[in-house]
């Protein structure tokens, strides 16, 4: 199966502050007749350009969704390169 990882925006709200765009990925197995929606994690950073980065590097090494969730944490915590 091949997967592609996108980066999506959405608002976040809360109660205390006023609404604020944030940037999550999806993943999609394009294997078949039409995407699928594997999985995806919200809220993953402000930074645009940080998470179009972190969905390229997930689509290049052909990353399994089961490790979606390990791969964002390391990433926030500083590894992700360049």
């Amino acid at each position: 199966m091949a997967f592609v990882y996108i980066p999506y925006k959405h608002s976040v709200h809360t109660d205390d502050v006023q609404a604020y765009s944030t940037f999550g990925m999806r993943c999609w197995e394009t294997g078949g007749p039409a995407l699928k929606l594997c999985g995806q994690i919200a809220d993953i950073c402000p930074d645009e350009t940080f998470v179009k980065k972190l969905a390229l590097h997930c689509t290049r090494e052909r990353l399994e969704p089961c490790h979606m969730l390990c791969v964002v944490e390391d990433a926030l915590a500083g590894g992700l390169s360049g």
